[in-house]
């Protein structure tokens, strides 16, 4: 499993979560608008509630 997130702060706590409970994840802390994942790489992508970077202005 891999699990994105735009957070560094949010990937932490996600990954010591996990760990906590025994689960192995590849975790990235990644802009998925930025680095969208190449087509056909993952049997399913799910995206909750993105935090999506305002351009300041």
């Amino acid at each position: 499993m891999v699990a994105v997130d735009i957070s560094d702060v949010a990937i932490d706590r996600a990954a010591k979560a996990a760990s906590d409970a025994g689960v192995t994840v590849d975790w990235r802390a990644v802009d998925p608008t930025v680095h969208p994942p190449e087509p056909g790489a993952y049997d399913l992508v799910s995206l909750q509630y993105p935090a999506l970077r305002h351009d300041a202005g």
